[in-house]
């Protein structure tokens, strides 16, 4: 079993939108990014995406509108939907 600091490992990088393994569950990755501004619309086709916000703000512009997430708060943009992250 491994225990992850997130706080070591966000000030083990400073890139903005180059996400960081820091666990896996079964066949799936855990990662974490920093955000600034904006990252460029995409859609994942054959898995959903997990946004947790631990600090700051996160606007998610989905085709029916944004959804902004504060810290503390989650949201899965199902696969296949385009989503474009801001920060």
């Amino acid at each position: 079993m491994q225990v992850t600091n997130l706080e070591q490992a966000f000030a083990s990088f400073a890139q903005t939108w180059s996400p960081r393994i820091v666990a896996e569950i079964n066949d799936y990755d855990v990662k974490i990014a920093r955000g600034a501004g904006e990252f460029p619309e995409h859609a994942h086709p054959e898995t959903d995406e997990f946004f947790l916000v631990l600090a700051g703000t996160l606007h998610l512009d989905l085709p029916e509108g944004t959804v902004t997430l504060q810290a503390g708060e989650a949201c899965t943009v199902p696969r296949g939907v385009p989503h474009r992250p801001r920060a």
